[in-house]
């Protein structure tokens, strides 16, 4: 039998449909098989993982079939310690089975930075340093020194703190500050209608401090509280020494505020 009359019999034509039905069926199961997989044409939804900690962000994405990936570590004073952050991609997005999702999660303790160097300036601009640093300015006293409103040392928990120093980035500072040759006396500010913030604030730009701050019953969120009154009060006449405290009454009531 010659070779085309083979290719052209019967056994010939049924073993090649059989090959190819053969190849068919195995191709259609390799795309089975990957299409499984890869859950071609199925999406999950991220969940949202800000606020959550990473134990439980974890968690979460490894029941739903996803990955986690740590990929910073930030400090918010305002935010639970190790909790998330921020993650990419952001909730609600629809994603592979297997993805990694990214996140940043909040440090369980602030950033080190080095105590500046505050000696011999002015307020104004030891303030101003401190904040560059991260640092808060707390208490202002005055001391004898013949450098008027000039640091004479700075002081942290009540001890003093050398230039150098490392410690925790949004620590409150407290300064010392030269009294000058004689007593000086400035204004009383006038503080009605200031959130405690901006009373601090205003107090420290005039060389004092912050009294106690006395919160009546309407204040559920200090940051919302203004000023209704204050110990000394404001006055054209009222001086008083620098470094001396301002006693503060809040209230969160318009009817105080409008008194």
């Amino acid at each position: 039998m010659s070779f085309l009359q083979f290719v052209k019999s019967k056994i010939f034509l049924i073993n090649l449909g059989l090959a190819i039905l053969f190849l068919l069926i195995f191709l259609w199961g390799i795309l089975f098989w990957l299409d499984t997989y890869t859950m071609h044409g199925e999406s999950i939804t991220v969940p949202e993982l800000v606020g959550l900690s990473k134990e439980q962000a974890k968690q979460i994405l490894e029941e739903k079939g996803l990955r986690i990936f740590i990929t910073d570590s930030l400090y918010n004073p305002k935010a639970i310690k190790g909790s998330v952050l921020e993650q990419d991609p952001k909730a609600n997005t629809q994603v592979k089975h297997n993805r990694t999702i990214y996140v940043t999660v909040n440090a369980m303790r602030p950033p080190l930075v080095k105590m500046p160097d505050l000696h011999d300036l002015t307020l104004r601009d030891a303030k101003a340093r401190l904040e560059t640093y991260g640092l808060q300015l707390g208490n202002i006293r005055y001391v004898p020194d013949i450098a008027f409103n000039a640091v004479i040392y700075q002081e942290y928990k009540g001890k003093k703190i050398e230039p150098g120093e490392m410690i925790e980035r949004g620590s409150v500072i407290d300064l010392a500050l030269g009294q000058g040759e004689s007593d000086e006396m400035v204004n009383v500010p006038s503080l009605i209608g200031f959130t405690i913030k901006e009373a601090i604030a205003e107090l420290q730009a005039s060389s004092l401090n912050i009294g106690a701050i006395i919160k009546d019953e309407t204040v559920k969120d200090s940051t919302q509280a203004k000023v209704y009154k204050q110990i000394p009060p404001f006055g054209d006449d009222a001086f008083i020494n620098v470094g001396k405290s301002i006693d503060i009454f809040v209230t969160q009531s318009k009817e105080k505020l409008s008194n």
